[in-house]
């Protein structure tokens, strides 16, 4: 005779090409006879159930043989459903499986970050939206950025999405001079995705004062006076006070 422990098992969420803790279906051999389990059989046959213990096998009266089922789904769908039949020499027995295959996805709005120009001396700090448009968490666990002089990261990492929402991915730029500089932040995540890209741009700004080097007054009598002009010349890129 032949006692199986349970008769359904439900995987719950599980990450598509990862695979779910081991779990473990027991039998008994309740007969006084030994009992021998030929094979299990999955129906319909989905791949994304495996069974990691050998058959046929022999259980003495009174034994007990656990059988290892996991679950790594290939693909985002839910349910993903199958049976587990156990055929042995006590007659057949049957498990019904299921479990949902479920994915994050990373959206980054914009992918361009323009800080425009900022004032020598100055900082300024920006951010871009990353969406979660899956149906599992996304986590953030990298960002890298290829100029380090003029660009910072200014969030802590990891970074949690649950799904379908959205967090900031907030930048800072400290220009060093007038030109435009650009580079990419590469976002490392869970998503199939990864990496998301997001170029940053921006520049430097400042006033520059120019005056005439001399001034003549020419000739002036003595005991009057002359009044001239000058022209202060911001010829800078940026207000000058």
């Amino acid at each position: 005779k032949m006692l199986v422990n349970l008769d359904t098992i439900d995987f719950g969420n599980v990450l598509v090409d990862s695979c779910s803790d081991d779990t473990t279906i027991e039998i008994y051999s309740t007969g006084r006879s030994n009992l021998i389990i030929d094979s299990l059989v999955l129906h319909p046959p989905v791949p994304d159930y495996k069974i990691k213990t050998l058959f046929p096998d022999t259980i003495p009266p009174g034994g007990t043989l656990n059988v290892v089922l996991s679950f790594c789904p290939d693909s985002v769908k839910c349910p993903i459903a199958s049976v587990l039949e156990i055929y042995s020499n006590a007659g057949d027995s049957t498990v019904a499986l299921s479990g949902c295959g479920i994915q994050p996805h990373a959206i980054l709005n914009p992918d361009t970050l323009n800080f425009g120009r900022v004032h020598l001396g100055d900082c300024k700090d920006t951010f871009a939206y990353i969406i979660d448009t899956g149906s599992s968490a996304l986590t953030i666990t990298r960002e890298s950025l290829g100029d380090l002089t003029h660009f910072k990261i200014l969030d802590p990492l990891p970074i949690t999405v649950a799904a379908h929402d959205s967090a900031r991915i907030n930048l800072e730029f400290c220009p060093s001079d007038t030109s435009t500089v650009s580079t990419v932040d590469t976002i490392i995540s869970n998503a199939p995705e990864s990496p998301n890209l997001l170029t940053l741009i921006g520049s430097g700004k400042i006033g520059v004062l120019s005056l005439p080097k001399v001034i003549d007054f020419g000739l002036v009598h003595l005991d009057s006076c002359k009044d001239s002009i000058i022209y202060a010349t911001n010829i800078g890129n940026d207000s000058l006070i």
